[in-house]
């Protein structure tokens, strides 16, 4: 009898995109694994709590929780903040990432449920036994997605219309909502790594994108160098797709290269310009005299501090924000 195959099951392969939202869900969970990166979008979403909290106090907590039937839910990062003063309670902040291509309408519901599971976990704290208060929580959800988010930002909104009085019976829960495709740029002007994150997102063409991403580097912390350049690689790669920008060796290697160019150029020229005078003060000139072109360079890029340029080139600052002036 001739052999019988078992019949073939048929495979449909996703198309490239479709692996982009985990390489953003990856990127970002690397950003936001990091201290500096979490006191950056504090102060850029948030600036009116900033006063409140002491950010150097920030410690990343796991983001599995567990009901009491055992299922398991997660909330992508939680972070655990002191507020400032030494009788009161830590505030916990809850990022939920978002990178669906349709907006989740019922994103307020899920927060709801991790924000339960978190605070029914720190009721057994030691600390909010004593206290018999539970701390407050700040939800945050990341929206990268070209759609307009049409999510309810508030639990509420989700209920069928009800009898007034039955309002305050129900639950209700906000939560912040950073929407980066609609961040206006004057929002943006603080120049800080959150701020670049979000011009990153919202760059339309490859300069903008290089100009995003060079201002992102040059005011990474030595710290934690690693964690923010792999993470950037990985979303710099997704933006590439994005604009139609061959992802090749050549293009990646453009990360750190742009900041590394303009320094190097600067200084080249500065020493070729010190050597046609003929003497090595007029090389030492030259070279300082690089240094502030690239300076100027960097602050035209936009979206970068004098600070974070004086530090990249080792200028002073006072003479960085003179330029920056000058613009």
């Amino acid at each position: 009898m001739p052999k019988k195959h078992p019949p073939q099951r048929r495979t449909h392969k996703a198309p490239r995109a479709a692996r982009t939202p985990r390489q953003q869900d990856s990127a970002y969970k690397l950003f936001f694994s990091q201290p500096v990166m979490v006191r950056s979008l504090l102060h850029l979403i948030a600036p009116e709590l900033v006063a409140e909290l002491d950010l150097d106090t920030l410690e990343r907590l796991p983001g599995e929780h567990v009901a009491r039937g055992g299922q398991k839910r997660f909330s992508d990062i939680v972070w655990k903040v002191r507020r400032k003063g030494e009788s009161v309670t830590p505030c916990y902040i809850a990022i939920l990432l978002e990178f669906q291509s349709t907006p989740d309408r019922f994103m307020a519901l899920r927060l709801l449920t991790y924000v339960a599971l978190l605070l029914e976990e720190l009721a057994n704290d030691k600390e909010v036994q004593e206290s018999g208060l539970l701390p407050p929580v700040l939800p945050i959800v990341l929206y990268s997605g070209t759609q307009p988010w049409t999510g309810a930002q508030d639990v509420a909104e989700l209920f069928a219309p009800m009898p007034e009085n039955l309002r305050p019976l129900n639950p209700q829960m906000r939560y912040l909502l950073l929407n980066e495709r609609e961040m206006p740029p004057e929002a943006l002007k603080n120049g800080s790594l959150a701020a670049q994150l979000v011009r990153l997102e919202q760059a339309g063409d490859p300069e903008a994108l290089r100009a995003a991403v060079s201002a992102f580097l040059a005011q990474m912390p030595d710290d934690c160098r690693e964690a923010l350049t792999a993470a950037i690689r990985l979303l710099v790669g997704d933006t590439c797709r994005r604009l139609g920008i061959p992802v090749e060796g050549k293009e990646q290697a453009m990360l750190e290269e742009n900041l590394r160019r303009w320094r190097d150029e600067a200084v080249a020229e500065g020493r070729a310009e010190g050597r046609a005078e003929g003497r090595a003060e007029g090389e030492v000139k030259g070279i300082a005299k690089g240094l502030r072109e690239a300076a100027r360079r960097m602050l035209a890029a936009g979206g970068i501090t004098p600070e974070a340029v004086a530090r990249m080139l080792g200028l002073d600052e006072a003479e960085v924000r003179g330029l920056a002036a000058a613009q």
